[in-house]
């Protein structure tokens, strides 16, 4: 692709893939050259960049459901419909042979294409996206355009869409004006079953055609589903520090209508949590000052002890200590907890008040907050420096929210 400034912000955004979250990835070049501004009434000068991105492939839902329908359109044409049908089969077993090599079993692209196989596709393109998607949550990220068009079956993030990091925690935070609720940072994982389902529906022709059963489909899509609710629960366990065995949702929809009243900062918020579970080690849990000092960095002022905020918090980080503490009551277990967390909620990431900064900077040759960007990213789950966390460890100003 051939952009100019685009490309510099697109570039800077491919930070995310050293926050665990699965994603293609772009390798850029930069070289000295000139190109007019696309305005013509604006002449100016930009220095452009190419850009490669690298995926074991790039098969969208989309890229199926394209050849899916030229089946469903052919099917009362008994020349047309043949040449159709291969055409799916072509690109099903393409997908498999690129993605979820292992369903052909040692076949390669010469194996002989089964509705088994159909099947298998769609049960392993479910565990990729249930997985992807809820690593967006658990690191604040909002693809903002998510439809199958800009879905990879292979489950890796495809951020051509307008995409971003969350500041203050909004259920309905999107970086594309036409996200609507749909798209929504919450409704992602509903949005990922939804592009499931578009895959599902694809295949369909194709496995009937090969012999399979509406039997088979729904057993599948029964499969996604709990796959993708298993997914997303085990998340915000894992963001908890609560262990797998534990199946409560009332910590967490606690936890996030407390983000919902107070517009927290979701990263912070959920980052501090292993500080508080640190007070907890210290004795200090029953320490109101403590623990409120502790969550001021995400959640703002809250030192006003008839603050609404500050008593549900209070008693959420208590309730929440408990149980953490009856999971873990084997001697030394409980000392586990925050690193774990630590491990869980990323210190920093790539918010787009940072980035602006950085590649306006560039735009004028200086590149020293984008090295600084780039040493920060190297370890987004490291404390880092006092210096670098008085300047990234923190709520938005106002002015970088506009």
């Amino acid at each position: 692709h051939w952009y100019s400034g685009a490309n510099r912000r697109l570039s800077a955004r491919q930070l995310k893939a050293l926050e665990g979250v699965p994603e293609s990835h772009r390798k850029m070049f930069m070289a000295q050259m000139q190109q007019d501004s696309q305005n013509p009434d604006q002449i100016v000068h930009e220095p452009c960049a190419i850009t490669c991105r690298v995926s074991p492939s790039f098969m969208r839902v989309g890229h199926i459901d394209l050849h899916s329908r030229r089946v469903r359109q052919a099917k009362d044409d008994p020349e047309a419909l043949p040449a159709a049908m291969a055409a799916l089969s072509a690109v099903v077993k393409h997908t498999i042979f690129r993605e979820f090599l292992p369903i052909l079993e040692g076949g390669g692209v010469q194996s002989q294409l089964t509705a088994e196989h159909c099947l298998a596709l769609a049960d392993s393109s479910a565990d990729k996206l249930a997985h992807m998607v809820s690593q967006w949550m658990r690191v604040g990220f909002s693809q903002g355009n998510f439809n199958a068009d800009n879905c990879l079956v292979g489950g890796r993030t495809m951020d051509y869409g307008p995409f971003g990091f969350m500041d203050n925690y909004d259920p309905a935070f999107a970086k594309w004006t036409g996200s609507g609720e749909h798209f929504a940072f919450m409704n992602q994982p509903q949005a990922a079953f939804v592009n499931w389902q578009t895959l599902m529906n694809t295949l369909a022709p194709l496995i009937f055609h090969l012999g399979g059963t509406g039997d088979q489909i729904t057993a599948s899509v029964e499969r996604a589903t709990g796959v993708f609710e298993v997914a997303l629960k085990s998340t915000w366990r894992s963001k908890l520090g609560l262990p797998d065995e534990h199946t409560s949702t009332d910590l967490f929809n606690r936890f996030e209508a407390l983000l919902r009243r107070s517009e927290a900062d979701y990263t912070i918020a959920w980052r501090q949590l292993a500080s508080v579970v640190d007070i907890a080690e210290a004795g200090k849990k029953d320490e109101d000052e403590e623990l409120v000092a502790c969550m001021e960095v995400a959640f703002g002022t809250i030192s006003d002890p008839d603050s609404i905020v500050r008593r549900d918090l209070l008693v959420w980080l208590r309730d929440w200590l408990s149980v953490l503490e009856e999971a873990y009551s084997e001697d030394g277990q409980f000392r586990s907890v925050a690193p774990k967390l630590r491990l869980t909620n990323p210190k920093f990431v790539p918010r787009e008040w940072m980035l602006v900064a950085a590649y306006n900077a560039a735009s004028k040759g200086d590149l020293t907050l984008v090295m600084e960007l780039n040493h920060l990213f190297e370890d987004p789950y490291a404390e880092q420096s006092e210096e670098l966390s008085r300047k990234y460890y923190r709520r938005a100003a106002l002015q970088d929210l506009s």
